[in-house]
Parts: structure tokens; sequence; C-alpha cells
């Protein structure tokens, strides 16, 4: 996405840029194969990541304050309804930053979800419970 705003020098729809990533990889697919690797990372795709990363760490500490407060249940509702909806707006993001927001958004929304539903299965199954249902198994 940041590729294609910087050759392009403007913001595209989904569409238009996962076109654009398929007429390149056409484009590479024709020209003859070296022995070179020729790769291009940018620092942008590692600051991205951090941030991504930063975000998720700053959504455990709100969860384990909010846990305690408005329950176990009701955390795990709400990331998952912010998960889904953040989810379902990533397809009409149009720049990389609204992207990166709204991404972080997701993932921290749906780790948050998922650390949640095991606490809740360990909350709902007692030890002694897990332990006759192992056995049976």
């Amino acid at each position: 996405m940041v590729e294609y705003e910087q050759k392009k020098s403007c913001v595209g729809s989904r569409c238009a840029i996962l076109n654009y990533s398929l007429e390149k990889t056409k484009l590479l697919q024709k020209e003859k194969p070296t022995d070179e690797c020729d790769v291009h990372i940018t620092p942008d795709s590692y600051t991205n990541n951090i941030i991504v990363a930063d975000s998720s760490f700053y959504g455990y500490f709100i969860a384990s304050f909010t846990i305690n407060r408005i329950g176990s249940n009701n955390v795990l509702r709400v990331a998952l309804a912010i998960g889904f909806v953040s989810g379902i707006t990533l397809y009409w993001s149009y720049s990389s930053v609204m992207t990166l927001v709204i991404a972080c958004v997701f993932i921290t929304a749906l780790c948050v979800s998922s650390t949640t539903l095991i606490g809740v299965s360990v909350n709902l199954f007692p030890t002694s419970m897990k332990e006759v249902l192992l056995n049976i198994v």
C-alpha cells in the first residue's frame, strides 16, 4: 500500500492496490530470472510492525484493569465486537495510515479476546473437572 501511494502519488481503493500488485507480479514473471535477489525492504515495514505490537501491549494493559471491573465475559464481548467492526472497516481504508490504525485496533482486539477466551474457559472448567475429563479421554 505504501509502495502504491509512493509510485502513484495518490491513495487508492483496495481493488486498485490489489490490481497494481497483480500487474507488478505479472511483469516480474515475464522478466528473465537472475541469480541475484533484489529485495528492497523499507524501514516503514519494521516501524509499522512495532506500532502494531505496541498497540497490542497497551490493549493488554487496558484489558487487565477493566477485566476486574466489568467482568471477563463483557471484555470478551466488547473485544470481539471491536475486532469484527474493525475487520470490516479495513475494506474501506484508503491510506496506509488509516490501514495501520485499523489494523492496530483489529489485531489488539482479537489478541485481547483470544486471551480472555482462554481465561474464561479456565474459569468455566475447574481443575478437578479437567482432571476427570482427561482421565476419560
